[in-house]
This record gives structure tokens, sequence and C-alpha cells, in this order.
């Protein structure tokens, strides 16, 4: 096994440093006015590890809405989850959106961004204050999948895990919280990643380069790689092995890489 931190998180419990120090963030309800739209009764959160950390005396969190889960049928652009970044960690404030960019021009399906100034209203706390300059990342989800992929179908999960595709049995709940899955999964989407685990771990080098292409995108996944190692990416499957999405395209059964977490 490789040397260093495990950022997994307890089962069922979500990953990173600030989950595993037993931090975890409840939804509330809301309200959010966005462009002069207002959406009634929407789910908020924090979300974060390092982020969430450096903000702590701060009320400039990152947030996590979801437009969806509460009303059925809201959307702003199609999406019914935005995620808005703090970026206490980029003091110029662009390397979130750049860097996805970046990724978008080499062909990788990554998240779009945008910017969005951020005011919040508790009544009888703070009346429309500012929280600050935030960047808003697209959500990786079935809706993301549509608008690259022409369909909502397809396995997302979000691993984290320096030891990608080991084999760890037969068994997809030896699987699932190194895997995190974001999609209902079906048993041939499970045992897709249990059959290239083996492959991956067992597989002579001459059988290995035969069937890799069978199960990965390779030049996707070249390009992905190179954008990384380019931008110095060490938070990221190049260190901690985590920071990243894996795709299942449903008609290819080829495994997609996206980054995350870029800020």
């Amino acid at each position: 096994r490789l040397p260093g931190m495990n950022l997994q998180g307890p089962e069922g419990k979500r990953h990173g440093l600030a989950a595993m120090m037993g931090v975890d963030f409840p939804i509330v309800h809301a309200d959010l006015e966005f462009e002069g739209q207002t959406y009634k009764d929407v789910a908020v959160r924090y979300k974060g590890n390092s982020t969430f950390r450096d903000s702590r005396d701060t009320l400039k969190r990152s947030l996590k809405v979801d437009l969806n889960k509460f009303v059925r049928g809201q959307r702003l652009a199609g999406v019914t989850k935005l995620n808005f970044h703090n970026n206490v960690r980029d003091a110029s404030w662009m390397n979130e959106v750049l860097s996805h960019r970046l990724f978008r021009a080499a062909g990788v399906p990554a998240p779009r961004t945008a910017y969005a100034r951020v005011y919040v209203t508790v009544p009888g706390k703070y009346d429309h204050e500012y929280l600050g300059l935030y960047s808003i990342v697209e959500n990786v989800d079935n809706n993301w999948a549509r608008e690259r992929h022409g369909t909502k179908k397809g396995a997302i999960f979000k691993p984290v895990t320096r030891q990608l595709f080991q084999d760890l049995g037969n068994d997809w709940a030896a699987y699932r919280q190194t895997y995190d899955p974001k999609t209902p999964l079906s048993v041939e989407e499970t045992q897709r990643v249990i059959a290239f685990s083996k492959l991956v771990s067992h597989a002579s080098d001459t059988e290995f380069a035969a069937r890799l292409e069978r199960y990965l995108d390779l030049d996707e996944f070249a390009r992905f790689m190179a954008v990384n190692v380019w931008l110095a990416n060490m938070d990221s499957i190049l260190v901690p092995g985590q920071n990243f999405y894996v795709y299942l395209h449903p008609k290819t059964q080829q495994f997609q890489f996206m980054p995350w977490d870029l800020d």
C-alpha cells in the first residue's frame, strides 16, 4: 500500500480531512434570489474541508444549494444544484475558474464556472450582509451528463483513494465508500468497476495493454492527467487521490475523469 494520509470518511459519511475530524454539515431551508428571480424553500448546507476550516472565523463559507430537494421542478439554467466556492485559499480568486476553463479547452468534460456576489439575510441578525465574491461551479450530476453526453444515464463516482481500481473482492460493499457513487447504480455498473479493478490489479502487461481501452477512455484520461501535471495540481489524483470525478459512459462503457476543487 502507498504511504500517506487516508482521507476517506466513515462508512456512509462524506470524505475529507474535516469530515474525518467529525465535522458534518446539516441542511437548512432558505430562499434564493438570483438575478431578480426567487427560488422558494431551497436546501442549503456548508461544503468543503480545508476551505471550511480556513473560513471558520468568517461568514464567507462555501455553500451547496439544492433548488429541487424540497420543491420539485425548480431549475436555474437547466441545473438543480449550485456550488458556491469561497476561494479563501486563492488570493487571486481566479484559480478555480481558469483551471476549469483550461481542462475544458483541453477536451476534458470539466464543470462550467462563473462568478457571483453573495449576500445573506437572517432575520434579526443579518440584513443583506455581503459575504464576498464566490466562484460558482457546475455540479457533476445527471444534469451535467445530459449537457455533455446527451443522456442523463451513466454512473458518476467521486473516489477518494490512492489505490484507484485496486481489487477489493467481488462484493460491491467493499468498494462503495471508496468510490462514493453520486448516482443510483445498476448491478452492471458496479460489476464494471470490479472487473476493471481486477484487470488493473492482476493482468499481465500484455493483457493490460490489449484490454485497457475497453474500460478507459485513453484519450480523455491522457488530457485529464496532462492538465493536472501542467497545473501542478497536487491536491488531486496525483498525490492524496481525491478531488476528481469518474463517469462511466452508458454507451461506450468506458470511464472518463473530471477535475474538482481547483482553488
